[in-house]
């Protein structure tokens, strides 16, 4: 499956604020590179008496997904819907698109069992939207000069040291629904023409001992990606444009 080259995102932007050895391996958790299946399961985390290795996770991930629940072979489901809307630099709508995303291969389902068994505690959302491989509607620096990059919006109280222009803090969490949908809005101005084709949804995530609120960037242990999706037909920007995102995510 595709995903997105952080080569010109995470990567580069944490080499350029020179935040350390500790920080470029949680920000290589981010990578966009959905390829994963070969990858070596990581070490054990361990939060009181609850110890899971990431294989362990994606075990007992694999075996509720398959075993039947009272005599129905259906398993618990992630739903997101996305709403992506452009807008022309005078105000006017240029376009609307509307699709499904699904849940993240392994590490969606994973993070779902490590923070529900207090393995891991949640932190801060991101939603990372861009041009499959590498470039996207935002610019990365780099020395010379600058590319085009997937845009990143994040949670201003994610506490990112120095953010770049491809780091956009404008996401907010929000529920609906009665508690029952979670809601990610962020939006970011195209600085350069660009596409959008992949979209991704990713948790930052810490120890299980750190209380949530307290799990901000120079707190989490890695970041985990949570849903993604490959759009229909390409959005296509231009420089000036104004991109509004929507994700609801629910449990239906």
């Amino acid at each position: 499956m595709r995903g997105l080259n952080l080569s010109r995102g995470w990567v580069r932007w944490a080499g350029a604020v020179a935040v350390g050895v500790a920080v470029l391996a949680v920000i290589a958790g981010a990578a966009w590179n959905l390829a994963q299946d070969d990858a070596p399961a990581a070490a054990a985390v361990t939060s009181g008496d609850a110890r899971l290795s990431e294989a362990e996770l994606a075990s007992t991930e694999r075996s509720a997904a398959t075993s039947p629940s009272d005599g129905q072979a259906e398993g618990i489901q992630v739903h997101g819907d996305w709403v992506i809307e452009v807008s022309n630099p005078d105000g006017t709508l240029a376009r609307v698109v509307e699709f499904e995303n699904a849940l993240y291969p392994d590490t969606g389902a994973s993070h779902l069992v490590a923070v529900l068994s207090r393995v891991r505690s949640q932190g801060r959302w991101a939603v990372a939207i861009g041009e499959t491989g590498s470039g996207g509607p935002c610019l990365v620096e780099v020395p010379g000069g600058t590319e085009p990059s997937a845009c990143f919006l994040v949670e201003p109280t994610l506490g990112v040291p120095t953010p770049g222009t491809q780091i956009v803090e404008t996401l907010t969490v929000s529920n609906s629904n009665l508690g029952r949908t979670m809601v990610l809005n962020g939006s970011a101005f195209a600085l350069t023409d660009g596409v959008i084709d992949f979209v991704q949804t990713t948790a930052w995530v810490c120890a299980g001992t750190v209380a949530p609120n307290s799990c901000t960037f120079d707190q989490a242990q890695e970041s985990r990606e949570f849903t993604s999706a490959t759009l229909p037909a390409p959005v296509e920007l231009i420089e000036g444009q104004h991109v509004t995102v929507r994700v609801s995510i629910s449990f239906p």
